[in-house]
């Protein structure tokens, strides 16, 4: 699961660039170990109680700051995960633990994806 806040603030720096640095390790670790099975990814935008989430940056107030950071220049939050999630090929969920909206769903939309992507072998008891 790659989560990341939708609380996020243009004070903190580049939008998404925890959840994309830890995408990108992901895949170079399984490189790395020569992994052959599938890695499945969900993108999860936590906190999805508050409000803030879903203003544009278009409202925010760069004062001075010059362009904001990174390639995302306009859009929520939410529809930046989404974006994530289409360009990765995975799922995308909004949560909040505050409110316990989507929590367990999320956990099950990773366990569907998992046994989709890697299914189990018939194991025969002898």
């Amino acid at each position: 699961m790659l989560v990341y806040s939708l609380d996020w603030s243009p004070a903190y720096g580049e939008p998404m660039y925890d959840i994309k640095h830890e995408y990108e390790r992901a895949l170079m670790l399984a490189r790395v170990w020569k992994r052959t099975d599938p890695i499945v990814f969900l993108v999860v935008g936590s906190k999805s109680d508050i409000a803030s989430s879903r203003s544009d940056w278009d409202s925010w107030e760069w004062e001075g700051q010059g362009q904001p950071p990174g390639d995302w220049m306009s859009g929520s939050m939410v529809e930046m995960g989404k974006a994530l999630a289409k360009e990765w090929g995975c799922d995308f969920i909004e949560t909040s633990a505050k409110i316990n909206t989507n929590v367990d769903e999320a956990v099950r939309m990773m366990i569907r994806s998992l046994r989709v992507a890697k299914p189990r072998k018939n194991i025969k008891n002898k």
